[in-house]
């Protein structure tokens, strides 16, 4: 009597390969690079960099490689200053950094040799480069307050921004009756994804039914 055999192993992978997809497409957060050099535009490696999140004074750090490259991954949408320090050099810091959703910005750092205890502070904007063509949008805790918006629900918010339209009524429901019909860059009302932290939130039959609106 022979048994039948099932491909696991390969189900496993498949199944893996999925998630992993799911995952880099639901990204939510904000990437730094960038390379520190000397006055001579010789490579720094070694380098302490701090970035520090204004609101909450939260710190993320990480040393330039041998190379001169750091990377900061993985950052909360907000304002930063973003320091870096290195014996022989005068501290850097550049202020106010705004990070939105999905940003990936390289902010090159130039050491000035000195003590220190010396600071030298970016107070210009950089022109940074962003690499991808996402484009995002964190709506402040004022405009969710103080907004007037129809029975508060959420949604409404994100004709903020550029782009977006929508037919919504306020007569909008709950849990499967919840039909949403945002349009994002013409395309249809189907198309969008809603994540609650980091979660897909619509019904996977219709993909337009919210599935938790009272947020």
């Amino acid at each position: 009597m022979k048994t039948a055999t099932r491909p696991l192993p390969f189900l496993a992978v498949f199944i893996l390969l999925l998630l992993s997809v799911s995952a880099s497409a639901q990204e939510t957060t904000a990437t730094i690079t960038g390379q520190v050099t000397d006055a001579a535009s010789a490579v720094v490696a070694g380098a302490e960099i701090t970035l520090t999140n204004l609101s909450t004074r939260d710190e993320r750090k990480t040393m330039s490689n041998d190379e001169g490259y750091y990377s900061l991954t993985f950052i909360t949408p907000g304002i930063y200053n973003l320091s870096a320090k290195l014996q022989g050099f005068k501290e850097y810091l550049n202020q106010s950094v705004e990070l939105m959703v999905n940003d990936r910005k390289t902010i090159n750092i130039q050491l000035e040799a000195g003590a220190i205890d010396e600071q030298v502070t970016v107070t210009a904007e950089i022109p940074l480069v962003q690499s991808s063509p996402t484009v995002g949008d964190v709506i402040e805790n004022r405009k969710v307050v103080e907004m007037p918006l129809n029975n508060r629900s959420f949604l409404q918010l994100v004709t903020l921004v550029p782009g977006v339209t929508t037919d919504e009524t306020a007569e909008a429901g709950i849990g499967l009756t919840n039909l949403t019909t945002i349009l994002i860059g013409g395309n249809r009302r189907n198309s969008t994804n809603y994540l609650v932290d980091g979660v897909a939130n619509v019904d996977v039959g219709s993909n337009i039914t919210l599935l938790d609106s009272d947020r």
